[in-house]
């Protein structure tokens, strides 16, 4: 809603009374994800070089092991079971085969077939002395189809050829041994007529008694001559395919498993590693809302270099920071701090780089703003702004010098300044002229010596004057000064009220860049501050450490406005990258700049680099 306050006559955002947790935020930017894929996707990509290594790795040595492995074939023939033999068709002789279950059949040829016998019957046939028949049944196994009395030889070897000659000569001596059996009864009932007819004969017994058993003993001798067997050989191996090593089936089957051992090494690695990944990891241990993500910035021996706010304008990070401006103005709609605090978990989290970027982001958005360096052990805003004094917080506190003294002005218009004024000039020049022809009129730039450009009020480019509000903007750093001998007694002094007491009369807002949380100072600074603002890396950041900044930050009396996330990848963040806005290029046109330093005036021509048209803060 949008309200006036009376008697000021400003225009001021009121934020609605219902708000959701940064948590309830998180889940509603991404609640058309199924948060369990994300999260597994999350873990195998954190983790895709352990992952693919195992994937990788697995299939790699199963195919090196299975080509190791001596080449091993398979032969098969095939034994048809018949039903009764010819011995039970003669009355009154017993018969060997067994009626009733099917299975039950089926499984004792089985059986006959893996005896000793059949296998070293099949040796001594084939004449291998130097195997036993132990071997052969080690080597062989027998099956019987279940649709089908059918019996099925299959003999492994490492040679094909002699795989062969087994299964087929396995499979004959069955039917032999099977046809012994078979003719037992035979050979049995023979016997025992034979002694009968010779008992008969020595006692003159009946004639037409010896001359029936006479008859029934040429029918067992035909019998025995036939040798009708109830197994018969239907088919013959003459193949032996190779069944060791089957490299394909190995390696697919160690790919998957590869995957699935990668993905689990992944998730162990991954849970018993406190790091933090994403900025919905650090939501999950500090409920505050994100105020901005900062990409990680150049590295370079000097830390002036981190200013990209001064140097490199038209950059992802030099929009990340104006964003984190506007994010702070709507988020302190309600609280109205003046005096806001940037500290950290750990150390190396980035929050006077990012402290330092804002002030200067919020001085060219029109405000009045003083930074402070309260980190009086670790101090870096002097050596982020290249500056030196000797003067700062501690000598104002002692009164060994005065505000105006410690005050540092920075000068948002030096040559720092210059990648901005160029985007600007190539702006103005572009929508003026509409191309880079000669004679083309350029707003503060002139082509030809003539026309020096002087510094006479006009359209020429103040970066310290906001483009939105057209107020004039101002940033000045109070140092930290010489270190007291007892840093945390020094922040609970009465001085350090004053001190601050005094900025807020002097300034719209007053960034303290104070030390991390887990050292006192902060914890009494928070007492001081109207509000408190957290910064935390991806890089350095941990699990345990946020969780117990989270406990810290409860007790803390101060409104916490939220988090600055740095490090971050803005490509893969769930929140976006801050790319810049462009739209379109600016050809270099040969421009004459009068050089203000030379009190001749002299030209330089110059050539405006290619640019894109940025945001201006």
């Amino acid at each position: 809603m949008i309200q006036t306050e009376s008697g000021r006559g400003r225009l001021s955002l009121r934020p609605s009374e219902s708000s959701t947790s940064p948590g309830e935020q998180l889940r509603s930017a991404d609640s058309y994800q199924d948060t369990s894929l994300a999260d597994f996707i999350g873990i195998l990509r954190r983790r895709k070089s352990l992952f693919l290594l195992t994937a990788v790795l697995v299939p790699l040595v199963t195919a090196l092991a299975s080509l190791a492995q001596t080449r091993v074939y398979e032969a098969s023939a095939q034994v048809l079971l018949l039903g009764e033999g010819l011995a039970e068709v003669v009355n009154g002789l017993p018969g060997s085969s067994l009626s009733g279950d099917a299975d039950r059949m089926a499984q004792t040829q089985v059986d006959i077939a893996r005896v000793d016998t059949v296998a070293a019957k099949t040796l001594r046939a084939l004449r291998l002395g130097d195997r036993s028949a132990n071997d052969l049944l080690a080597n062989s196994r027998v099956s019987a189809k279940g649709d089908a009395d059918v019996l099925v030889f299959t003999v492994a070897d490492t040679q094909r050829l002699l795989a062969i000659r087994l299964a087929n000569e396995y499979a004959h001596q069955f039917t032999v041994y099977r046809a012994q059996l078979d003719l037992a009864p035979v050979t049995r009932a023979l016997g025992e007529v034979r002694s009968k007819i010779s008992d008969l004969e020595a006692r003159n017994g009946n004639a037409e008694l010896i001359e029936g058993l006479r008859i029934k003993m040429r029918q067992l001798e035909t019998l025995e001559a036939v040798q009708f067997s109830t197994a018969r050989v239907l088919h013959r191996a003459s193949d032996a395919p190779q069944v060791r090593p089957r490299l394909v089936f190995n390696v697919f089957f160690a790919f998957i498993i590869g995957i699935a051992l990668g993905a689990a090494v992944a998730f162990v690695i991954d849970a018993t590693d406190t790091r933090v990944r994403s900025v919905k990891e650090v939501l999950e241990a500090i409920d505050m809302p994100v105020l901005g993500l900062v990409p990680e910035l150049p590295s370079g021996p000097a830390l002036t270099e981190r200013l990209v706010m001064l140097n490199e304008l038209d950059s992802s990070a030099a929009e990340a920071f104006r964003m984190l401006r506007t994010k702070l103005d709507l988020a302190n709609l309600t609280h109205r701090a003046q005096v806001i605090m940037f500290t950290s978990a750990l150390e190396n989290d980035g929050k006077s780089t990012v402290i330092s970027n804002l002030s200067v982001a919020l001085a060219r958005g029109g405000r009045n703003v003083v930074l402070v360096d309260f980190d009086l052990r670790r101090s870096s805003l002097m050596e982020l702004f290249s500056l030196r004094s000797h003067r700062g917080l501690t000598t104002v506190a002692l009164d060994a010098g005065t505000m105006e003294e410690a005050l540092l002005r920075i000068d948002l218009s030096r040559d720092s300044m210059g990648q901005e004024m160029k985007t600007a000039i190539s702006r103005s020049g572009a929508k003026t002229a509409g191309s880079s022809r000669v004679g083309a009129t350029i707003p503060g730039v002139v082509q030809h010596a003539a026309h020096p450009v002087t510094d006479a009020p006009g359209p020429a480019f103040d970066p310290r004057v906001s483009a939105t509000t057209g107020r004039h903007g101002e940033l000045r750093i109070l140092p930290a000064g010489p270190t007291p001998a007892n840093v945390g007694e020094f922040v609970e002094t009465s001085a350090v009220r004053k001190i601050f007491d005094d900025l807020r009369t002097r300034s719209d807002f007053v960034l303290v860049d104070a030390p991390p949380l887990s050292v006192s100072d902060a914890i009494s600074l928070a007492t001081v501050v109207d509000a408190i603002v957290i910064v935390t890396s991806l890089r350095t950041a941990r699990r345990p450490v946020l969780f117990a900044l989270q406990q810290t930050l409860a007790t803390l009396p101060a409104a916490k406005l939220g988090l600055v996330i740095t490090d971050v990848d803005l490509d893969e963040d769930l929140y976006g990258a801050h790319a810049p806005y462009s739209e379109g290029e600016v050809p270099p046109v040969p421009l004459r700049v009068a050089d203000k330093l030379e009190t001749t005036a002299a030209e330089e021509e110059v050539r405006v680099p290619q640019s894109r048209w940025g945001r201006q803060g």
